[in-house]
């Protein structure tokens, strides 16, 4: 299998640039109504999976346990995964750096009743692979809930995982996960201190803007956009203390 890196660089004059090597990649698939990994094309994994889960993986001989941080495999790789009984949910995170202390703070067993929860970051907008993971572990009837910035950009990064990105649209019955619920951070959360907001910048008024234009998008997101924009402010996951964050998670597992 090749991953497309390899395929720019098996010809740099031609391609020009990686994004037209990604471009092509998609378009063929499309075309032939595949996922990539059929055209033997397998893009660099990042995403990390975390908790009571076992992972099944192609030509590995034992499941994989995620008890600490491990790497997603590509779809055509992951061939199942295996839950505690006790699971209740899983939360999806944008940071690599909250996942990792959410997981170091104990939130996957961090539980009352004895129950479990998984939890997975795609290091920023996910790839492939990380969203390939969240979809299975929604068609095993496990809650899906979004933890992102409350930026444009966080709000993006949500309906990636809900709606799949444009460019694949063609596979998004295998890589969209319609039921997430985004919980946090909102403009409209009280846990960020007003003195660790940030300004909007062009960028990000440009892009809430932009998002606003969307037909798919509900009441209440369309709400916490505009309310965006009418406070010019956003702020980063990491702007709430690690307790009070912990603190407001813990009605997931009454949801």
């Amino acid at each position: 299998s090749n991953i497309p890196r390899d395929v720019f660089y098996r010809d740099v004059a031609f391609f020009k640039s990686q994004i037209n090597v990604d471009r092509a990649v998609d378009d063929l698939a499309a075309t032939f109504g595949v996922p990539r990994h059929c055209l033997n094309i397998h893009a660099a994994t990042k995403g990390l999976i975390a908790g009571p889960c076992l992972l099944h993986v192609a030509n590995h001989p034992d499941p994989i346990p995620c008890h600490v941080p491990t790497l997603i495999p590509p779809p055509s790789a992951l061939l199942r995964i295996s839950l505690q009984p006790a699971t209740r949910f899983v939360l999806v995170v944008e940071k690599e750096a909250t996942f990792r202390s959410l997981v170091d703070a104990g939130f996957c067993r961090r539980q009352p009743g004895g129950a479990y929860c998984v939890l997975v970051t795609g290091k920023g907008y996910p790839d492939v692979a990380t969203r390939a993971a969240v979809r299975k572990l929604e068609e095993m009837g496990l809650p899906v809930f979004a933890l992102v910035d409350a930026d444009p950009h966080g709000v993006d990064i949500w309906l990636c995982y809900k709606m799949g990105s444009k460019s694949m649209v063609f596979d998004a019955a295998n890589l969209a996960t319609p039921s997430v619920r985004w919980v946090g951070l909102k403009p409209s959360d009280r846990a960020v201190p007003r003195n660790r907001l940030l300004p909007l910048t062009q960028r990000d008024k440009d892009k809430a803007r932009a998002m606003l234009r969307r037909t798919d998008l509900a009441a209440p997101e369309r709400r916490e956009l505009s309310r965006m924009l009418w406070q010019n402010a956003k702020a980063e996951i990491q702007a709430v203390d690690l307790d009070v964050l912990i603190h407001s998670l813990e009605a997931l597992w009454w949801k």
